[in-house]
């Protein structure tokens, strides 16, 4: 709705958005809060008058145009009109007239000939009723859901319990939204006080007048950066052709880093999956001296020969250059050529500079060894992963060490040596006759033998083979299909195909399958119990339950987002079977064959004693989940010691 009265000119003593002004007159540089105070008020009360008037302008726009002036048309005769009678035997003929704009007719009139379609009643079947979902090959962490309710939902159906979903909410969704015009005031206050006053941005954000941070913090942008690429309401006085500070490549760089996750199973900045971001890596001297020597990358490569005289670089390269030799300071000149544009031996020289300068040191081993670590991460269905380290010295408790914290091994992300006591030392199995490594054998009559699972101490320690270590089984290389311990990472999964079933919608089988094949991983959003809590109230409602338990800090849901694995139905006699593994020390859920399954068969999983209570009935046996999948909660399988492919019950 516009506002036509424009907006409120503010208080003397209240800023733009009715609060006190808070500034610090302590600090001489910054800029003065009288002259800030008056720019703001005479931005707001020229936006004032144009808004009230360009609400008037726009009112006026929705008038209805003028009637148009009709011309009479000349009446059809009686006979060209059409009969209203049907037949299904006779052949039905109609003639057509063209009319020109002066409503007389140009042509003589023509017939045309048709044949009657009879459509018969419910000659197509009715559309059963499903919900929406967004596809998804990973899950999504969501945590918790936010505690702003956007609308009220079912609010027209009264089986629906709203009281009891609203004691979820805290606030209305929209309550925390920017008002856009209070947004086009601040950026034409700050641009008159740059241009005018000559006060910086900088000045103007600590000033801390202004209701919106001017320049960016840390990863979060600006209020100047974020309307760069915004079409601004067209406020006649603003300036919009004045150029507005962006965020230097340090800062971006620095944000790349920080966010970027370094899992192998991710390798991306600002994943989907983990929560936290990690932090820049410790500072360690160079070592790039101690590598192979490479080939030499050019004719003017560093190996070839030194530049000859002092360089001198543009300040942006130059700070590009020192941006990356503070992340990583063992990068080859070779590489920094590329990345900044310019010879190796010019890069060389003024990187050996550069790293002289950076605050860069070994971190100290103590020279005693560390106590032989323990370890949980075995027991997924209580084990919750941690961050990953970064601390001086061995990892152990006394070290304040997160991982000897949570019983967990160290992994590839996290910032101790390689050789640390707590990392995953992997498997040494080594193909087969058949050319496969880490897999369950079948016996004769097709179920899994278990005495071989134990064979290979991944599988028995419910893990994936690590890339890393577990060289014998090839489980780097997936084009090689030799480790069958790492399907999920690889997404070596089977083809399926959705279509009817008995029970509404169902996943069937597009190839042969046999124990112990990953079908699919069981993917949707990664929610903490509290959540999981809010939604129930949703989910009995809808009788449709997606929630696998995955730890006892997240469980997978999949109703806003998931894969084909939410179309499994339920029945007793199932032929696959849910694992929770870890997977590059991230837990995941795998949905795995136990017993051989030809093509067109349809996958069914036994979801537990609890199936009943989410639309199944007493009887739970060879029921399905209706239109679609109802799932609960179910026991890790990796808790009993036999590790065998037999599913939960």
């Amino acid at each position: 709705m516009l506002n036509t009265s424009g907006l409120r000119a503010p208080d003397d003593n209240a800023g733009p958005s009715g609060l006190p002004l808070h500034y610090s007159l302590d600090n001489p540089n910054l800029g003065t809060p009288e002259l800030i105070t008056k720019v703001l008020k005479g931005v707001w009360k020229e936006f004032s008058e144009w808004k009230e008037e360009q609400a008037r302008s726009l009112l006026r726009a929705l008038r209805p145009p003028a009637k148009p002036t009709l011309h009479p048309v000349k009446p059809v005769p009686r006979a060209l009109l059409p009969s209203t009678r049907i037949s299904t035997t006779e052949r039905h003929e109609f003639l057509v007239l063209d009319y020109s704009d002066d409503t007389t007719s140009s042509h003589e009139p023509w017939a045309l000939h048709s044949e009657p379609v009879i459509v018969a009643p419910r000659a197509f079947d009715t559309l059963s009723s499903y919900e929406s979902f967004t596809p998804t090959d990973r899950s999504v962490y969501v945590g918790d859901d936010s505690g702003d309710m956007p609308y009220v939902r079912y609010i027209d159906d009264p089986t629906f319990d709203a009281t009891e979903d609203l004691d979820w909410y805290h606030n209305f969704a929209w309550m925390h939204l920017r008002d856009p015009d209070l947004e086009l005031l601040v950026i034409e206050a700050a641009r008159r006080l740059h241009v005018d006053h000559g006060l910086s941005y900088e000045h103007l954000q600590e000033t801390g007048i202004f209701p919106f941070p001017l320049l960016a913090k840390g990863p979060t942008p600006g209020l100047l950066e974020e309307n760069i690429k915004r079409d601004l309401t067209p406020f006649p006085r603003v300036g919009l052709d004045h150029e507005y500070p962006s965020t230097d490549f340090s800062t971006i760089f620095e944000t790349l880093v920080i966010t970027f996750c370094p899992f192998i199973n991710c390798i991306t900045p600002n994943c989907s999956v983990h929560s936290h971001p990690e932090n820049l890596p410790l500072r360690v001297a160079p070592y790039a001296a101690d590598a192979p020597p490479r080939t030499a990358c050019g004719p003017a490569c560093h190996q070839l020969f030194v530049a000859a005289e002092p360089v001198s670089w543009e300040p942006d390269v130059y700070n590009l250059l020192r941006t990356v030799l503070e992340v990583s300071p063992d990068a080859e000149p070779c590489d920094l050529a590329v990345v900044c544009l310019k010879p190796c031996n010019e890069v060389a020289q003024l990187a050996s500079v550069i790293i002289k300068k950076l605050p860069a040191h070994k971190v100290p081993l103590p020279s005693r060894a560390a106590a032989t670590p323990e370890f949980q991460d075995h027991i997924l269905s209580s084990f919750v992963p941690n961050t990953p380290c970064r601390h001086t010295g061995h990892c152990t408790a006394a070290n304040k060490c997160p991982c000897a914290y949570n019983g967990a091994h160290c992994s590839r992300v996290c910032r101790c040596p390689p050789k640390c006591e707590r990392r995953w030392r992997g498997c040494n199995c080594t193909p087969d006759e058949d050319g496969l490594a880490c897999c369950v054998s079948r016996s004769g009559n097709g179920k899994p033998n278990s005495r071989r699972n134990q064979a290979c101490p991944c599988r028995q320690a419910a893990r994936e083979c690590d890339p890393d270590v577990c060289t014998g089984c090839a489980s780097r290389d997936h084009t090689l299909g030799c480790c069958q311990n790492s399907q999920i990472q690889h997404g070596a999964r089977k083809k399926t195909v959705l279509q009817k079933s008995q029970w509404g919608t169902g996943v069937f089988a597009a190839e042969r399958m046999v124990p112990g094949d990953l079908i699919c991983e069981y993917v949707g959003e990664l929610i903490h119990p509290e959540t999981t809590q809010s939604r129930s109230v949703l989910t009995i409602h809808r009788r449709c339950n997606y929630l696998f338990d995955l730890n006892p800090e997240f469980a997978v849901d999949a109703v806003h987002a998931g894969n084909e694995s939410r179309f499994i139905n339920h029945c007793e006699h199932d032929n696959v079977a849910a694992h929770i593994k870890l997977v590059n020390g991230e837990p995941r859920l795998g949905i795995y064959a136990n017993r051989a399954i030809k093509p067109g068969d349809e996958l069914l999983i036994d979801y537990g004693p609890d199936f009943a209570f989410y639309g199944a009935g007493n009887d739970t046996k060879d029921n399905g989940a209706g239109q679609e999948s109802w799932m609960s909660s179910f026991t890790d399988p990796a808790d009993d010691d036999t590790q065998d492919w037999t599913p939960s019950k």
